[in-house]
Formats: C-alpha cells, structure tokens, sequence
C-alpha cells in the first residue's frame, strides 16, 4: 500500500511545527551534537507510538515498517538529505521491538513541550501538534490495509487519553 500524500503532507507540516518548538530552522540539518533533546524526544515519542501500533495485531508490516521511516525522514531531514544509516538504525529499533501487552505510553513528550511552548508565546501549536500525531497513528494502524481488533484497541486508548488529558 502506497503512502497517500494527505499523510506525506502532514508529517511535513508535523515537522515544521515541531522544529519550531525546539527552535529548528525548517530546512536546518538535526544532529545529536548539536541538537540531543530534540533527537531524544522524538525518537522516544515516534518509536513508542508506532511500536505499540504496530506490534497491537502481533507483526509489524513492511507498510508500517516504511510509515515509520518516513515520519523519521521528514522530522530529521527537512532538507531532503537523507542520512539512510541513521534512519536504518531507527528502524531496525522499530522491527526488533518485543512486547508482551502493547500500550502508547504517557506522557507524549512533545505534547508537554507544545503546552509549555505555547504558554510562553501566546500561540496554539499543542492543538495542531495533537491533530497530526492522532492523523500519524491512524496512518500507522491502516498502512498495512486493514485494523485488527489490536490495533483499534490501542489507537481507541491513545486518542481517548492524547485528546483529553492534561499534561
């Protein structure tokens, strides 16, 4: 299953909303020297959402596998120059992941650091940031072409606790 462009266009739009919590320029090149929280936070965020969605039916598919990559590719690699070993490496997390009782984990770090953000420059970015993490997760559940009862589960579970919950 192809990766439509609504969900290409929000992991773009994603990772202008998100380099701007962090103080990225949109077209800046992330690295851990320069750059460790933001790398931390995402990587911690993006492998705890799609590995519990993606281990919820019990294998994680090639088309989950490459939704993954790419939300990877777009948030680290704005420019385009893509470094393949890297996002191999995240991958290769993402595959190897073993779970007995697959559940997104609280909090959603850059939820928290959306709410601090807007409260100290009067904007409302944590709303939009909400909006396509829920769009990434629902993308992640039906990459493979169908939602097993798992993955309704856990996505019904995330989305209930990600829109009601305050951090």
């Amino acid at each position: 299953m192809a990766i439509d462009q609504e969900i290409i266009d929000s992991l773009k739009e994603l990772s202008l909303l998100v380099r701007r919590l962090y103080g990225i320029r949109e077209k800046e090149s992330v690295s851990y020297r320069e750059h460790p929280l933001f790398v931390k936070e995402i990587i911690h965020d993006f492998t705890n959402i799609s590995q519990n969605l993606a281990i919820a039916d019990q294998i994680i598919s090639p088309q989950e596998s490459d939704l993954f990559r790419l939300a990877m590719e777009k948030i680290f690699y704005a420019n385009g120059d893509v470094n393949m070993k890297f996002i191999a490496s995240i991958g290769h997390k993402l595959n190897t992941y073993q779970n007995e009782e697959p559940e997104i984990q609280s909090p959603i770090l850059l939820l928290e650091r959306a709410i601090r953000y807007d409260k100290e420059h009067n904007t409302q970015l944590e709303i939009r940031i909400r909006e396509l993490i829920v769009k990434y997760a629902e993308a992640m559940v039906m990459s493979d072409g169908f939602e097993s009862v798992g993955e309704f589960d856990v996505l019904e579970t995330f989305k209930t606790w990600v829109n009601g919950e305050e951090f």
